[in-house]
Parts: structure tokens; C-alpha cells; sequence
């Protein structure tokens, strides 16, 4: 009896290779067959883009987990793409190093996944994306083939930056079979402050945080269902103990003429479970799932109009970054919103369904109008994958 898996509402049959080989095997098949392949990490981000359309095989890449190379002086690790984040942040952990991406499910993400999908979280702030820590990556071809782009080194400048193609493709240019990162020195201490806003302070406290002393490596807005005030600002500090100490007591200064009530210091653990937990709020029962994109400059007027249009909704904003997420009830569509949304965001702005129904993830709903750059990437992707083997369908430009 085959194993199967639920790829965003389409029942498919799943294999596990156990090494490198028999991936590559997996690949000549599907090139000589012709039938499509879907790349399975950890199954956190099984609904991202558009839901698979052809019949084919889940193909699991979570027994390929060793570390291949690991000289911490350098500040650089190869390791295989299946790992768990968990497992390679312990691994970093006892060299005093990190990689600064805040994952959700750490446990059950793989690296692989976190780079198909361009995954990161709050820090993102001050320490960029996946796409900032690789250097180097391998990748089978259309017909199995590994294919190697960067090096093992940071100075690493010969050639075009095939790798950074590969983050955020969604796995539709090959699967990632290892990686090699540069990583960050683990900082001794960490400190957030949670600051509930008066109801006016929201476009304020972001101009604040843009530029005030206390140089925070995160700051966040939340909005949740039942809380005390809309909106709560989270704000976080890394460093020496005695520069995080410094900056928590600047920052309470800085901000307090914009906070109802107390501002509270949190424990980073308790964050980073918080920030899990909003996540598991993305489980089909929770509701429906959106993401949007847009100036950092619009982030707190565009997350106030989203908490607006979905009056509830849980609503977390990194203003930094321009990035939004919301997560509301099942029962609301909000494709009729997306167009003014997306209008609201700006040049470049952007307003998508992450998760939902099967039946309302059409190309619009999920990727919106195609964009100049679309030409180009349909190009590419033909070009590594001419029989469209990979992910077929799940990318706006894919056939």
C-alpha cells in the first residue's frame, strides 16, 4: 500500500529517498515517464502557490539530513537540504552560532523547504532572508544530474548567482539536495518588549522604530482577536548583555508617550512560542490565510486597513520589510478585497492567498496580475525543466 499525502486538497503517492542516489534515480524516472514530481520537506508550507493540478509523486526529502561539512572558524556549514532547523540550529548551538531566521515548526521544517518558500521571520530586519545565507547550493537537473552553483567559501564572486535563483522557486527549478550557509555568532542575550499602542500611535511607533537609538533587530505589530487595545508593537534586542540592557531601557523612553498601559519585557522563548503559535493558527480549521506586500512606508496604513475590511482577524505586520500576514475566519472570502488591497500597497505592492479553499485559489487570487519580471522567470524555468517535471503548475508563469 503506497504512502500518500494531502498536497493542498489533492491526494498524492509519496516516496523517501534515503540518499542522494536514489533521488537522482527518482528524477531519471519521472524524465523518461514524464510524470510530475513534488517536493515534501517537513509539510509546513504544503499549500504555498497555486495546488498541483497534474497526478504524480510527493517526493519526501527528509531522510537527506547529514551534515556534509562543518569548519566553524569559518563560519559556513554544508548540510544536506532535508535537516530539520532544530536540528541544525543545535548542531550551530554548541559552536556559540545560529542562523537568524525565525522559523516556525523548527521541529518540522527542513532547510530545503525554508529556501524553496524564502522563509524568515521577525529578525528579518537585521539579518535579511534565506536568500542572504546561502552561498552555495546542489541541485539535481532535469534528468538527475547534480548541479552546483557558489562554493564553501563567503568570498565566493565567479560566475552569475545561480543559488539565489533556487530560493523562493517553490522546488519548480529542481530539488535542493545540499547547502552550504554562512551562519551568524549566537548572540548571549536576547530581549523583547511588548508595548500596547494608543489607537492613534500605530504610523508613529513605526517611524520610531525606524529610527530611534535603541536599534532594535526586530519590530512587529500584532493585532489579535479579544486583546485589550488593536494593536501591540513587539520589539526585540540581541547583543552583549550589557548593550541589550541598554537598549531595552532607551527603548521604554523612546516609546512610552505611544503606549496604553505598561510596556512588558518578554523572555525571547516566549516570543518565538508565540510566533509558532500564530502559525499553528494557520491550520485549515483556523481559517483562511492571506499575505501582502508593500512599501515599508504603507505597512502600518495598509495592516490598519486589513484589520478594518476584516474586523477579528488575527493581523501580524513586519513594517521593516513591507510584509503583512492575516489570518481570518473560514467562513469570510476575501478575494473581493484583494484588488483594493493590492491598489493600497503601492508600486510593487502585492495581496495573495496563502491558504484556502481549494475552489478560491485561482492564478489571481494566488499570485495576482503577472509582473514584468514573469517573461523572464517563465524563460528560465522552461530552460531547466523543459517537460515541466517539477512542481508543474504551482508557480503564476509555469505551464
Amino acid at each position: 500500500m503506497p504512502d500518500t499525502i494531502d498536497l493542498d486538497g489533492l491526494s498524492i503517492d509519496s516516496i523517501t529517498p534515503a540518499t542522494p542516489d536514489a533521488l537522482s534515480e527518482i528524477v531519471r524516472v519521472a524524465h523518461t515517464t514524464s510524470k510530475p514530481l513534488y517536493w515534501v520537506g517537513g509539510g509546513t508550507s504544503l499549500d504555498a502557490g497555486l495546488p498541483p493540478r497534474k497526478a504524480g509523486t510527493a517526493v519526501r526529502i527528509t531522510l537527506l539530513d547529514n551534515v556534509i561539512d562543518y569548519p566553524a572558524r569559518d563560519m559556513t556549514i554544508t548540510v544536506q537540504s532535508g535537516i530539520r532547523i532544530s536540528t541544525l540550529q543545535e548542531i550551530l548551538a554548541k559552536e556559540k552560532q545560529t542562523l537568524p531566521l525565525d522559523i516556525p515548526w523548527p521541529d518540522k521544517a527542513t532547510l530545503g523547504g525554508v529556501l524553496a518558500c524564502n522563509t524568515s521571520g521577525s529578525r528579518r530586519l537585521a539579518h535579511g532572508t534565506p536568500r542572504d545565507f546561502v552561498i552555495g547550493l546542489t541541485v539535481l537537473n532535469d534528468q538527475g544530474r547534480p548541479t552546483k552553483s557558489g562554493g564553501r567559501v563567503v568570498k565566493n564572486v565567479a560566475g552569475y548567482d545561480m543559488a539565489k535563483l533556487h530560493v523562493g522557486a517553490l522546488g519548480t527549478l529542481g530539488p535542493i539536495v545540499q547547502v552550504t550557509l554562512k551562519v551568524r555568532p549566537l548572540p548571549p542575550a536576547r530581549a523583547w518588549l511588548a508595548m500596547p499602542l494608543l489607537g492613534d500611535a500605530l504610523e508613529t511607533a513605526c517611524d520610531r522604530a525606524h529610527g530611534c537609538q535603541s536599534r532594535p533587530v526586530a519590530f512587529d505589530l500584532l493585532a489579535l482577536p479579544g486583546g485589550p487595545v488593536a494593536w501591540t508593537a513587539m520589539i526585540g534586542f540581541e547583543g552583549e548583555p550589557d548593550a541589550v540592557a541598554w537598549q531595552v531601557s532607551r527603548a521604554k523612553t523612546e516609546f512610552s508617550n505611544l503606549v496604553k498601559g505598561n510596556i512588558i519585557e518578554c523572555q525571547a522563548s516566549t516570543v518565538d512560542a508565540m510566533a509558532t503559535k500564530l502559525a499553528e493558527r494557520t491550520d485549515p480549521a483556523e481559517g483562511v490565510v492571506l499575505a501582502l506586500g508593500c512599501l515599508p512606508s504603507r505597512t502600518a496604513a495598509l495592516a490598519a486597513r486589513v484589520l478594518a475590511d476584516l474586523p477579528g482577524a488575527v493581523v501580524h505586520a513586519l513594517p521593516g520589510s513591507g510584509l503583512i500576514k492575516t489570518v481570518t475566519s473560514a467562513l469570510v472570502d476575501p478575494r473581493p478585497l484583494l484588488a483594493g488591497w493590492r491598489q493600497a500597497a503601492g508600486p510593487g505592492g502585492w495581496a495573495r492567498l496563502v491558504r484556502a479553499p481549494r475552489a478560491w485559489k485561482t492564478a489571481d487570487a494566488t499570485w495576482g496580475t503577472p509582473r514584468p519580471e514573469s517573461t523572464l522567470s517563465s524563460a528560465i524555468q522552461r530552460e531547466l525543466d523543459p517537460k515541466g517535471l517539477f512542481n508543474p503548475g504551482r508557480l503564476l508563469h509555469q505551464p
